[in-house]
């Protein structure tokens, strides 16, 4: 459909829902229709009249002027989305403004007090009670965001969890997509090389973790105790997604169809002993692993699914160059260990275009190093962050958000030195949190006045 055509369609779909039927009398315009006077009735002059009629300012919050989805372009898209918002319809993305460089702050929502906190997730069926893991002690904690009771260990892993290097230890932890009605926890750790990283299931036995009763999932080898990646998140099917990290030691695991090693895996684990394969998993039938659905990555850190869309989202950390932030497709290859970012990794001849392409990068330098993945923000609907994927630099503390939406590069939003920001959350309002080394959550607040 032409812009031309489309804003012929806006224009008259109006009528519907003006009182008089008349556009020029919602707005002046000389021609009829042409609201900011530039002698073309065009998608500009229509998206115009469509957020006066909803009852929204009529000044463009989003570049190019009138630009509702902040995609780089007015589209048709736009206009429905209007149209939808006056005609009392939710749409997937707000009529709003876009997020804006350096406008926001972060708010304390928890005061942490722990060592090495890398993985934070709310109870299932809780406002305010969440768990968090910290990686060398292995312990889980159950805490109260209200401050109602003091810390509770949920359960004390340290038994079995194992690794010398900084990057062993307890990784992540998900509850049961049904964890109401089984009450079960997944667990990924390492024992510490060369004994293999493991994926496990525990029963939750009045409100504590029974870590007597371990039922191992799935194992994973390791070479060299870097790069264990480690991020267990659900669909809306209850499939289980684990990132896992190429372990470091020889070359050419991640690009290895026939090891584990720097993939996204997914598992079908309800209503299993252990796990049987999704029959659309891309490699069953082949000769790669059943259980992999991507691969070519080096130390996937934080994964997760929108709850909205089920797209997954995932930060990549790099080795020397580049930072990544990908949206993992099945069966996509993302180039580690041939490519890192968007260029060719040793291999001077290779050719980058015949993988994935990251999402998002930035150069692995200084203190920009160690991305951290995180979550799209789902708050409400009437948020300029709505459906935008929010992630931070591990040392640097930078916050980006990227435009789910667009291929447009991401905004920082702010920078926090000295953060350390290691996961994210999602709260039950659809907030995105921000967790710290030592514990502490916190959210981002638009500053007054910005």
């Amino acid at each position: 459909m032409s812009r031309a055509v489309a804003s012929l369609m806006i224009v008259f779909a109006l009528a519907i829902f003006s009182p008089t039927g008349s556009v020029h009398a919602v707005t002046p315009a000389v021609p009829d229709g042409d609201a900011n006077c530039n002698l073309e009735v065009d998608a500009v002059d229509a998206l115009a009249i469509l957020r006066f009629r909803a009852g929204l300012s009529p000044d463009p919050f989003c570049l190019p002027a009138a630009e509702v989805d902040c995609a780089s372009e007015i589209s048709s898209v736009d206009a429905l989305k209007v149209l939808r918002y006056s005609a009392g319809l939710l749409g997937d993305t707000p009529v709003g403004r876009c997020p804006e460089p350096g406008t926001y702050d972060l708010t304390e929502v928890y005061g942490g007090g722990f060592d090495k906190v890398v993985h934070f997730a709310m109870v299932p069926g809780s406002a305010d009670e969440g768990v968090l893991a910290t990686q060398k002690e292995a312990r889980l904690y159950r805490v109260s965001l209200s401050d109602a009771f003091p810390p509770v260990i949920f359960a004390d892993l340290s038994d079995r969890v194992g690794g010398g290097t900084q990057l062993e230890g307890l990784l992540s932890f998900a509850f049961s997509p049904r964890f109401e009605q089984d009450r079960r926890i997944y667990v990924y750790y390492s024992r510490g090389i060369p004994e293999p990283s493991v994926l496990s299931r525990f029963p939750v036995v009045d409100g504590i973790v029974d870590t007597a009763n371990e039922t191992v999932i799935l194992e994973i080898p390791q070479y060299s105790g870097y790069n264990m990646g480690g991020h267990i998140a659900f669909d809306e099917t209850g499939d289980l997604y684990l990132s896992v990290g190429d372990a470091g030691g020889p070359t050419g695991k991640a690009q290895d169809s026939a090891q584990l090693n720097g993939k996204v895996l997914r598992l079908r684990v309800e209503g299993e002993d252990t796990y049987s394969i999704p029959s659309d998993n891309p490699f069953v039938g082949t000769d790669g692993r059943d259980e992999i659905f991507a691969l070519g990555f080096r130390n996937p850190w934080r994964m997760s699914v929108d709850q909205r869309t089920g797209r997954i989202w995932l930060g990549d950390v790099g080795e020397a160059t580049w930072e990544e932030v990908n949206e993992i497709k099945a069966g996509r290859n993302y180039g580690w260990d041939t490519v890192e970012g968007d260029q060719c990794w040793v291999v001077i001849d290779c050719d980058p275009s015949q993988f994935e392409p990251p999402r998002a990068i930035f150069q692995h330098e200084a203190e920009f190093t160690s991305v951290t993945g995180g979550f799209v923000y789902r708050r409400t609907a009437s948020s300029e962050l709505w459906g935008w994927y929010v992630y931070a630099s591990f040392y640097s503390g930078d916050i980006w958000a990227l435009n789910t939406n667009s291929n447009d590069p991401p905004i920082l939003l702010d920078r926090f030195p000295g953060m350390l920001i290691s996961s994210f959350a999602e709260l039950p309002n659809g907030d995105v949190a921000m967790v710290n080394f030592d514990g502490r959550l916190f959210v981002l607040e638009r500053m007054p006045g910005t």
